[in-house]
C-alpha cells in the first residue's frame, strides 16, 4: 500500500488504522468487537430511516437489523464511489463490494437468528462487524461530496453521525 496513490498521501500517511477492537473467544471461535469506549463518541442519533440518509460530515455508525433468513443490502454512496454490503441468505455469504479490480471482500457467514451488522464509515474507510464479531471487514473508502446511506430489503437501520475530531484527508 505504501506505493499506492491514495488521497491521504499528501497528509503524510498511507494505510488504514482500524477501530480499536476487543478480542474474545465466543463458542470456541475468536471474535472481534469494537472497544466499548467507541459508544461514547458523540453525534446525532437517528432512530430509524426509510429510504436515504445523508451523513453531512462523512462519518457515522450504521446499525442494521434484519431477519437472518432474508437477503439484505446496504448502500454507502458518494459522488465518486459506491459501496454495497450484502447478505445472500440462500448461500450464507456476506460481501463488501467497493468496486474496482480488487474491491470485493466475501466470506461465508450465517447469523444466529437476527442479522446484525455494525458499520463504521469515515472519510477514508468502512468497517463492518457481523453478528457478535465473528466476521469483520475493513476497507478503503474515499468519498467526494456527501455520503448517502440507503438500504435494500426489509432491514431496519439506525444511524449515528459522528462528530469529526480530525480533518478529513485531502482529495487528489
Amino acid at each position: 500500500m505504501w506505493y499506492q496513490n491514495y488521497p491521504e498521501a499528501s497528509d503524510g500517511f498511507t494505510g488504514i488504522m482500524t477501530i480499536p477492537r476487543e478480542l474474545k473467544i465466543l463458542n470456541g471461535k475468536l471474535v472481534q468487537i469494537p472497544v466499548t469506549e467507541i459508544s461514547s463518541i458523540k453525534g446525532k442519533q437517528v432512530s430509524a430511516i426509510n429510504g436515504n440518509y445523508t451523513l453531512r460530515n462523512k462519518a457515522g455508525e450504521v446499525n442494521v437489523l434484519a431477519d437472518g433468513c432474508q437477503d439484505v443490502e446496504l448502500y454507502i454512496v458518494s459522488d465518486n464511489v459506491k459501496v454495497t454490503i450484502s447478505y445472500d441468505a440462500a448461500n450464507g455469504k456476506v460481501t463488501l463490494d467497493r468496486g474496482g479490480t480488487d474491491g470485493i471482500r466475501r466470506t461465508d457467514w450465517r447469523p444466529s437468528g437476527q442479522l446484525k451488522w455494525r458499520v463504521f464509515v469515515d472519510a477514508s474507510s468502512i468497517e463492518l462487524f457481523c453478528g457478535e464479531g465473528e466476521v469483520t471487514f475493513s476497507s478503503r473508502f474515499f468519498p467526494n461530496g456527501t455520503v448517502v446511506i440507503s438500504q435494500g430489503g426489509a432491514a431496519k437501520l439506525k444511524v449515528r453521525e459522528i462528530v469529526r475530531a480530525m480533518p478529513e484527508p485531502s482529495q487528489n
